[in-house]
């Protein structure tokens, strides 16, 4: 296990793009068997209720191109000043060049700019923001971090336990060398023998994974990471004032947050059932979807978790300076808006 810190780097800004076919739990009776017991205990208990999904020709980097566009809008960053790019994804456009590549390209990265691909799944974001951070600390101004994912192409519709849980988002984050900045504290961990608890083929076939060992994989690993993580960084939980879990679902959310004794207001767990299961885009999806306005007022000390294929998990403790936090847009969306602003602009 990886223990470390990093210092002198702030998290300057986020946004998180969707996927832009929206569905809902109860429009699928495939899912629950057209049962209405079932459907109410998937709600009550799973927390299944809406979520967002790719079309067909949307890929990855649309996604984390789309919010990365909004990103640097919204900071007035030229793609000029970016220094580095890191992107995480486990559905690259391609096999070869990875999505950093793609991306560096599309959004008109500078030459001088490095790119980074990590092949990662939902603890994606932190292992992204510990190399991210890592740069930022050792010289290079604005990193460009992005993650995102379309499993909806990947997975089997006709499989009742994985097809509704999952959406398709990107994000991008911003981060600076900020002198004086808070540290950050990361703990990163991996098990190799737990390769078939979660995977997905190179060509053909669906992504597949074993519900109940993810469970019992995040009960044995969450609780014990977090304590880790607050000893590492010699903080209290009352210390903190939010603690960001992977939405795997709301269930696990809720029974992380019970074992740990944390009172449910500082554990966000609203974001997959309004979204679905984001992957590597959960985490930020609750810092833009669920606390934006609250880690706009003041400034916030945070724990972000994650865990997922591999296996593997990963956790950080941030300090979150008032943060410009864009709130989650379907693709097209974006643009629908952007266009009509155009129209009524002319």
């Amino acid at each position: 296990m990886a223990i470390f810190t990093v210092n002198n780097v702030e998290m300057v800004a986020c946004a998180v793009t969707l996927g832009e076919c929206h569905h809902v739990i109860d429009d699928e009776p495939q899912y629950y068997e057209k049962n209405p017991v079932l459907l109410h205990r998937l709600k009550s208990i799973v927390g299944m209720g809406e979520r967002y999904v790719a079309a067909p020709d949307t890929s990855a980097a649309d996604l984390c191109h789309d919010a990365a566009h909004r990103l640097l809008e919204a900071v007035c960053c030229p793609p000029s000043s970016i220094g580095a790019i890191v992107s995480v994804t486990q559905t690259p456009d391609q096999n070869m060049p990875g999505n950093a590549h793609v991306l560096h390209h599309r959004l008109g990265l500078s030459k001088t700019a490095s790119a980074h691909d990590l092949n990662m799944g939902c603890s994606g974001f932190v292992y992204g923001l510990s190399v991210a951070a890592m740069l930022a600390e050792h010289g290079v101004d604005n990193i460009l971090l992005v993650a995102g994912d379309t499993l909806s192409h990947r997975v089997d519709p006709a499989d009742r336990a994985v097809a509704p849980l999952f959406g398709d988002a990107g994000c991008a984050t911003l981060l600076r060398y900020m002198p004086g900045a808070e540290p950050l504290y990361f703990l990163l961990g991996a098990d190799g023998d737990g390769l078939d608890v979660i995977q997905m083929p190179t060509e053909g076939g669906f992504f597949s994974m074993n519900g109940y060992e993810v469970f019992r994989f995040s009960m044995l690993v969450q609780p014990d990471m977090l304590t880790q993580m607050l000893e590492y960084s010699g903080h209290s939980q009352e210390q903190i004032d939010y603690f960001v879990f992977h939405q795997a679902n709301r269930y696990i959310v809720h029974t992380v947050a019970s074992k740990a004794g944390i009172s449910e207001e500082r554990v966000p767990s609203d974001i997959f059932s309004r979204y679905g299961n984001l992957s590597s885009v959960s985490i930020p999806a609750v810092l833009c979807g669920s606390l934006a306005d609250k880690l706009a007022c003041r400034k916030s000390k945070v724990v972000l978790q994650g865990f997922g294929v591999g296996l593997s998990w990963a956790a950080c403790q941030i300090t979150l300076n008032m943060p410009l936090c864009l709130a989650p847009l379907p693709l097209r969306l974006r643009w629908t808006v952007f266009f009509a602003m155009f129209r009524y602009r002319a």
